[in-house]
């Protein structure tokens, strides 16, 4: 543009025209000028709307502009591997027209490995990702170099790097990731890169709560990074401990569940006045069901907190259940019922062995303190506490509330 206008002002001083006619003339090449612009700019937008389709079409239309030239060379070593040479002519072309373009660095780099030239593609590739944290693709053949030679400290750096400066790498990298929880390398690894407390932990940790194959990798994982320090959610503890009950891995489920509550005790019933109703606790944390004529809920009688409930007449079944790991023996079940309408069915406390199994206790809640003997056979490694109330005939259904929930052992365990 300043060309243009220089131009213009040359002529009018060497032909004497007048002030007002070299006006006109520098109105004419600001236009020019301008026309000239929109036209590079629209031949720059038109070649990278193409340039994912067809980066050939994208380099006729704008030959100058390093990232198309970069975009065509990759085409050519994916499609034609016999074209390197030129690839790499086009590649070298772009980083010399643009010596920051990390694609044009990256795409050499390629050029120099299908030439079985590994030292050159790996020193482009390092410098490409200097020029650029945000390429994705050179970040993943970093990635793939760094797992060839089982380098997994280096793999987790470039994934680390790759997933802090790209959305787009999310979905492509978790599942990845997800899938190498087998390898106790790599769950070393990650758990040093989550304890630092990237942006993308916390999508991670919900994806492998929810995905993960290797339970035991998913499960050493959660237990790391809590001897971290990492403050886990729990969403993600209830999750995985969720899977993991259903796949009847009850030790790591407790594993999982004690990494978010170092103070949970195994063979003890948590929250045993039911005052964390409500948040996303897991399987060993009370559940709470309702509908159906059921309704519950935590309330306070005096300086003590119980579970209220309330049973539309004929309605009936398990409003709250907990899961247990008691090993073999007998044991007792205590607790208090600090309000029962009259004529309201008894509370019941039913144990049930989680692996499908049958019931094997049932406890009647009906006096105000309570405290009844029961024993877990061998067959059962976890067990179900249920509360089951049952409105019965009363028109007024039945209503109440049981809360101090207590189980001590009575007799030596085997």
């Amino acid at each position: 543009m300043i060309t243009v206008m220089a131009m213009a002002t040359s002529v009018s001083r060497r032909t004497g025209e007048p002030a007002e006619q070299a006006g006109r003339l520098k109105k004419i090449a600001l236009l020019l000028a301008l026309a000239l612009t929109a036209v590079l700019m629209l031949r720059d937008s038109l070649a990278y709307v193409v340039r994912p389709a067809d980066p050939a079409l994208a380099l006729r239309i704008n030959p100058g502009n390093a990232d198309v030239a970069a975009s065509r060379a990759e085409q050519l070593l994916r499609d034609d591997p016999a074209s390197r040479a030129e690839a790499e002519a086009l590649a070298r072309r772009a980083l010399r027209r643009s010596p920051v373009s990390a694609a044009g660095a990256r795409m050499i780099a390629a050029a120099r490995d299908v030439a079985g030239d590994p030292a050159a593609a790996r020193r482009l590739m390092a410098y490409a990702a200097s020029l650029s944290r945000r390429d994705l693709p050179t970040q993943i053949w970093l990635i793939q170099d760094a797992v060839q030679h089982n380098d997994v400290r280096r793999a987790l750096h470039h994934y680390d790097i790759a997933l802090r400066s790209s959305e787009a790498s999310k979905p492509l990298l978790f599942p990845v990731l997800i899938k190498a929880l087998g390898q106790p390398a790599v769950v070393t690894g990650l758990v040093d890169t989550l304890t630092a407390r990237p942006k993308w932990a916390s999508g991670f940790l919900d994806l492998a709560a929810s995905q993960a194959q290797d339970l035991d990798g998913l499960a050493a994982l959660i237990r790391g990074i809590a001897l971290h320090g990492y403050a886990l959610p729990e969403a993600v503890l209830a999750e995985a401990s969720a899977r993991m009950v259903d796949a009847r891995r009850y030790d790591i489920a407790w594993q999982v569940y004690a990494a978010g509550d170092p103070h949970a005790v195994r063979d003890r019933i948590r929250d045993p006045d039911f005052l964390r109703l409500g948040l996303a606790g897991g399987p060993f944390a009370w559940a709470i069901v309702s509908g159906n004529g059921l309704s519950v809920e935590p309330r306070h009688y005096g300086a003590r907190a119980a579970l209220a409930y309330r049973a539309a007449t004929g309605a009936g079944g398990v409003v709250a259940r907990q899961l247990l790991i008691l090993p073999t023996g007998s044991f007792r079940l205590s607790g208090v019922v600090p309000d029962r309408a009259v004529g309201s069915t008894p509370i019941v406390l039913r144990l049930t062995c989680a692996a499908n199994g049958p019931s094997f206790a049932a406890i009647s809640a009906d006096t105000p303190v309570f405290a009844r003997p029961f024993a877990v056979p061998a067959s059962c490694p976890a067990q179900w506490l249920e509360i089951v109330v049952d409105g019965g005939d009363n028109p007024l259904g039945a209503s109440g509330a049981v809360g101090g929930l207590r189980i001590s052992p009575l007799s030596e365990r085997r």
